[in-house]
């Protein structure tokens, strides 16, 4: 996190821990807000990578599992990078600009995800670097943030998916059950957005933003699931970031597999509990087998609501998601009740 950002955030009372705000003074009361409440949140864990040059659009084209020729200047798509046995090593929402792309990812990732990427750059011309240590970054939802950021930007805000950007900042809006923005930019312009904004939204730490995440049923890769899903296990293909039309990408060979020979046998699923414990990413789902107990799942992210209440996403066996009872980590772990997804979702 940049200094400078980091003194503003501590100035406003934010409780930092790790570089990740958990919270502005009132964890418990935070955690209440729903998704019909306007909020602000610090995004500083999530990175940014900038991709710039003359062979940047072809260069993603033909590393990632969207079409990035598809995608045009202030749009945004999702999309996953892959090993070659279809493995997602990151998931990244692109953000088409004039002087090339950006890329929002964990930043836990972002180190080995620039490391691997540039290892094919080769010929091209394409630079890559780590954008985040140089530019705020803030959330912003709830019925009431287009007004506000409309008088305060001066600006028309996005549709879902688009992307409005000034010489300072850029905005974009991504998916939710109430209208959901993203704002990035030079630290001093947001630092005095965040105060004008803060006037009509409620400051909350990067869990809450997590939660609305999950909320959406958007997939995440964090560090301890590298390599763990192929992008259909985690609904990829439901949210616009995999096409299989667009021709070749790292480990594209076995995902049309899965896709045309009908092989998928786990998908992502959106479910909650009452727990005295807040799981990782990674940590098993089980159900009961003739044996005692069985892995059926991992969990993909996950964070806190109110009363002791968590909310995750996890890639579930199909099979036995909703027949089954599920549970996290042992068959005397909390018990997992599934939620409908957001969208539609053919298997």
């Amino acid at each position: 996190m940049n200094d400078k950002w980091h003194s503003f955030l501590n100035g406003i009372g934010a409780v930092i821990d790790n570089e990740m705000v958990t919270h502005f003074g009132s964890f418990n009361e935070e955690i209440k807000a729903d998704s019909g409440s306007n909020i602000i949140c610090d995004l500083s864990h999530i990175g940014l990578i900038k991709i710039r040059g003359e062979d940047a659009s072809t260069f993603l084209h033909n590393q990632l599992t969207s079409d990035l020729k598809a995608l045009a200047p202030n749009q945004t798509q999702l999309s996953g990078y892959c090993n070659p046995k279809g493995r997602l090593l990151a998931l990244f929402r692109v953000i088409a600009q004039q002087d090339g792309y950006t890329l929002m990812l964990p930043r836990e990732i972002i180190e080995p995800t620039l490391k691997r990427l540039r290892m094919f750059v080769m010929m091209s011309k394409v630079t890559l670097e780590d954008a985040s240590h140089d530019q705020a970054h803030i959330g912003l939802s709830g019925p009431g943030i287009e007004r506000a950021l409309s008088t305060q930007l001066g600006i028309e805000p996005p549709a879902v998916d688009a992307a409005v950007s000034q010489d300072e900042f850029t905005l974009i809006r991504i998916p939710g059950p109430q209208p959901r923005y993203q704002l990035f930019g030079n630290i001093d312009t947001l630092s005095a957005q965040w105060q004008a904004l803060s006037g009509v939204a409620t400051p909350a730490g990067g869990g809450t933003w997590e939660r609305l995440d999950i909320e959406a049923g958007l997939p995440v890769i964090h560090k301890e699931t590298i390599e763990s899903f192929v992008p259909q296990m985690v609904n990829l293909q439901a949210v616009g970031g995999l096409s299989f039309t667009k021709g070749c990408y790292p480990g594209q060979e076995v995902v049309a597999r899965m896709q045309y020979l009908g092989k998928l046998k786990r998908r992502l699923y959106i479910a909650c509990a009452r727990s005295d414990y807040l799981p990782t990413p990674g940590d098993h789902i089980v159900t009961s087998s003739d044996n005692g107990e069985r892995k059926t799942g991992e969990v993909v992210a996950a964070q806190w609501a109110a009363e002791k209440r968590i909310i995750l996403t996890a890639v579930i066996e199909i099979a036995t998601a909703e027949s089954d009872s599920l549970h996290l980590d042992s068959l005397t772990g909390p018990s997992l009740t599934l939620k409908e997804l957001p969208y539609p979702l053919e298997i």
